[in-house]
């Protein structure tokens, strides 16, 4: 299980890196890489779901900290994508905000 988390969750996360670097080399006002969260407000099932995953995941690794069993799960593996996701989703945001400062997506 140990080997197939590491192999799994490696090109996720490299995956985000390079999508923040994007950002960070194209952001500026109403360019995707700045604007794309907006996406969140504008259809309001895929915000639930973003922060469905957020609370989910950090919801199951907070309890495997103090319950080891349940690191050989499923919920570990989904919980560990869910938060490279909720992660690389906000790094992508703060690459571009790093980039330019705010912008004016509206």
């Amino acid at each position: 299980m140990k080997r197939f988390f590491t192999w799994s969750l490696l090109p996720h996360i490299l995956l985000w890196m390079a999508l923040a670097m994007r950002a960070y080399a194209t952001a500026g006002p109403y360019k995707f890489a700045s604007c794309w969260t907006i996406i969140l407000v504008y259809i309001p099932p895929v915000g639930a779901l973003v922060l469905v995953i957020a609370v989910y995941s950090s919801a199951v690794l907070l309890a495997s900290a103090f319950r080891p069993p349940l690191r050989g799960t499923w919920f570990f593996l989904a919980a560990s994508h869910g938060m490279a996701l909720t992660i690389g989703m906000i790094a992508c945001v703060r690459a571009a905000y790093a980039a330019v400062g705010p912008v004016s997506c509206l």
